[in-house]
């Protein structure tokens, strides 16, 4: 119980005190990811990004869906103190076109309010003042395209084909926090390239390899509170990028899939991630991202995916649990 009031009070002064760090920490909810499947390998699934939580990874990722997905992702976090929710929605169109949607909530409730004292650590064993709720909501809509090109290595050599994806993704945020409300908007711009490597190093049982790169809140994302003095965060430019490689074992039906991933936001971290599935019917997958790892397996019945994935951190560790189904 002691540790459960630790992280509450943790949780509700770093609330209460994010606007002396607005610069850095404005975005912080935004950046828990989505998909169950992309957090069990630590959210190395910048290059990846094949499924519906593609929406938050890499939008341009959307356009290699060749069937409609939804999605829904469920978590308990900081040791059952807060819950974090996630739903996408993809839906491929003609011309090479996909379109999606996703929605991501962070939510957490009763947090006490001491307001006879300014530090709050002296009261932990007192009756609160009050409680009040904080709520984080982030909704993306999403379009991607995909293009086809050929390269041509001259003249008795043979052509290397390339897919290249160019998506992008529009942002609303809102946040609720005791009785004021903020809310802005934002824009990420994505690119994703494919190659075969069988044909461009003529070992036809090599795979595909993969380069991805996403900029979020390009330009600043600015979110504006209904305070007196209209406060305003600021989530500044941050930038993702990762390489992966699609690696078939036709002999054993496995599909392996190895990913990093390379982010840059007011500091370099690097993330690694594994998957390997059977016969798209069973799936293990793991990842670590410096400081904490990841694990996660999947289950696909009749174009039904059920995800799990356990995640370390040191504020508490989560068990997370989604949802997929295509059409």
């Amino acid at each position: 119980m002691n540790m459960k009031k630790n992280i509450l009070l943790s949780l509700g002064l770093i609330l209460i005190t994010s606007t002396l760090f607005a610069s850095r920490y404005a975005g912080e909810f935004m950046r828990i990811g989505g998909g169950v499947r992309a957090l069990g390998m630590s959210g190395a699934f910048t290059a990846l990004a094949d499924d519906g939580s593609a929406v938050y990874w890499n939008a341009a990722g959307m356009a290699q869906l060749e069937k409609g997905e939804v999605g829904f992702m469920r978590s308990y976090m900081y040791d059952d103190l807060a819950t974090y929710d996630f739903a996408s929605y993809c839906q491929p169109l003609p011309g090479n076109v996909t379109i999606g949607a996703s929605w991501a909530r962070l939510s957490v409730e009763d947090i006490p309010i001491f307001a006879e004292q300014l530090d709050p650590t002296e009261q932990l064993d007192a009756i609160p003042d009050g409680y009040f709720d904080s709520s984080d909501n982030l909704f993306q809509f999403s379009f991607a395209k995909r293009f086809h090109y050929d390269l041509s290595m001259g003249w008795n050599f043979y052509e290397v084909p390339f897919e290249f994806n160019f998506g992008g993704s529009v942002k609303f945020i809102k946040r609720s926090m005791h009785d004021y409300i903020g809310s802005g908007a934002g824009f990420d711009f994505s690119f994703m390239a494919e190659t075969d490597l069988g044909i461009l190093t003529e070992l036809r049982e090599l795979g595909d390899l993969k380069f991805g790169v996403n900029f979020k809140d390009v330009g600043g994302t600015n979110i504006v509170w209904d305070t007196e003095s209209k406060k305003e965060d600021n989530a500044i430019l941050g930038t993702q990028m990762g390489i992966a490689l699609d690696q078939p074992i036709k002999p054993l039906k496995l599909d392996l899939r190895l990913a990093f991933d390379l982010e840059y936001l007011f500091e370099v971290t690097r993330a690694y991630g594994m998957e390997i599935y059977y016969n798209d019917l069973f799936g293990i997958r793991g990842g670590y991202d410096e400081t904490d790892y990841s694990a996660g397996v999947s289950l696909n019945l009749y174009s039904f995916y059920l995800d799990y994935a356990f995640i370390a951190h040191d504020l508490g560790n989560s068990n997370r649990i989604g949802l997929r189904a295509r059409f």
